[in-house]
């Protein structure tokens, strides 16, 4: 049975544009094909496609992406929660980059020091940051990366990414219909 939280990560699934979705299950099809999910997520993964878990990992990339585009709404929110953060932390390790560097804080790649994960984000900087970021190419990417980040981050960095989201959706239009279909 679905529950709010999992329409609210289909929601997102379905906030980005077609070419968004492309990209986000070559993604995750990469992370599976590179054994960078844990097997609770691959089980879930391949539960919500159909498929056997060696299926997966034997699959084709093209395929696999195929396939995910089609049954990823299937997830539950916490297998799917779980396994956006492990793309996150894998084959879309360039975008969490960035995204803490818009943030303003320091890190390691993907890794970030326990003082820093405690230690409140500058929300004005961060809001004039993603606001001026909302007619990038990356948007999109950086929104999703950012919701993952508002349902796994300490509580001191809530306000902020929660701040930077509506920025970055609000501040242009243009960013809006360029890297999502509808809202």
């Amino acid at each position: 049975m679905q529950t709010t939280r999992s329409h609210l990560f289909i929601a997102e699934w379905r906030r980005l544009s077609g070419e968004g979705q492309r990209e986000l299950a070559r993604d995750i099809a990469r992370a599976v094909l590179q054994g960078a999910l844990g097997r609770p997520e691959e089980e879930e993964l391949a539960r919500a496609l159909k498929f056997r878990v060696g299926a997966l990992r034997r699959s084709s990339e093209d395929g696999l992406a195929a396939a995910i585009r089609v049954g990823i709404v299937q997830l539950e929110a916490r297998p799917f929660l779980d396994l956006l953060v492990q793309v996150h932390f894998s084959s879309r390790a360039e975008v969490l980059s960035t995204t803490y560097d818009l943030l303003g804080v320091e890190h390691d790649g993907t890794e970030v020091a326990e003082p820093v994960l405690e230690a409140p984000l500058d929300l004005t900087k961060v809001q004039a940051t993603f606001a001026g970021r909302a007619d990038a190419e990356d948007a999109a990417r950086l929104g999703l990366c950012l919701v993952v980040m508002g349902y796994v981050c300490s509580a001191a960095w809530q306000p902020g990414v929660a701040a930077a989201l509506e920025a970055l959706r609000s501040g242009s239009g243009k960013a809006m219909t360029a890297g999502h279909q509808g809202t």
